[in-house]
């Protein structure tokens, strides 16, 4: 009888929801206690930014996606910025432990040292294995700082596009024109989501749930705020 009740369905619901959030709250902060004081500070601008968007006027609400946008495109958005600016941070730590110039020199000093070898030497097998490690080192070098550029781009057009819906709300008397900047929107969130999913292997250790509950509404947002 009680699980046909709609009141005691309501009740199990509330209580998946809290779980939820409550996991996504804790996860969050795992995150925001490994990024610097400059990231956290980022990410609690954009969490009130979306906030101001949350606020809209009564009659904003005719813009088609909207409510979408506010329910779980937002959310969304911020999820993947906050997993951005954790790979953002990792990355910076990975190359701030390797010198490139030295790598590079390394690897000369070694293609130098191998035309000296006669072709069978043992020392030239040895040599040319060093070399190897150090051109895939350097390889990684390269795909890193090609990461973060892209990571540094993502996260600040993340920004601008939610700057921009904030301004259309608080200034625009057109659902219309509100509605294509929406559509900017959503485009920003696929066009990452393909990214994140296209390079998985960099976020296999970022640990957060990929859909987060209500970041912006929840009762952890000033917590946010205070990082």
């Amino acid at each position: 009888m009680m699980a046909g009740s709609p009141r005691f369905q309501n009740l199990v619901r509330g209580l998946g929801l809290a779980a939820a959030r409550q996991t996504w709250e804790e996860k969050e902060q795992g995150m925001l206690s490994r990024l610097d004081e400059k990231a956290r500070q980022r990410y609690a601008r954009l969490v009130q930014q979306c906030r101001q968007v949350v606020q809209t006027e009564p009659g904003f609400e005719e813009a088609p996606g909207l409510s979408s946008l506010k329910s779980e495109g937002l959310n969304q958005l911020l999820a993947i910025y906050l997993r951005l600016l954790s790979l953002q941070g990792r990355i910076v730590s990975t190359l701030s432990q390797t010198r490139r110039a030295e790598v590079e020199a390394d690897i000369k000093d070694l293609t130098a040292q191998i035309a000296q070898e006669p072709e069978e030497s043992p020392v030239r097998r040895a040599l040319q294995g060093t070399l190897e490690i150090q051109q895939a080192r350097l390889g990684n070098l390269n795909k890193s700082q090609d990461n973060l550029k892209f990571t540094q781009t993502e996260l600040g057009r993340i920004e601008k596009q939610v700057s921009l819906i904030a301004e259309e709300v608080a200034t625009s008397k057109d659902p219309e024109q509100l509605s294509l900047t929406l559509d900017g929107a959503v485009k920003s969130i696929q066009g990452a989501n393909k990214w994140m999913a296209d390079h998985t292997e960099l976020f296999e250790s970022i640990d957060v749930p990929s859909s987060p509950v209500d970041i912006i509404g929840g009762s952890r947002q000033g917590q946010a705020q205070k990082q």
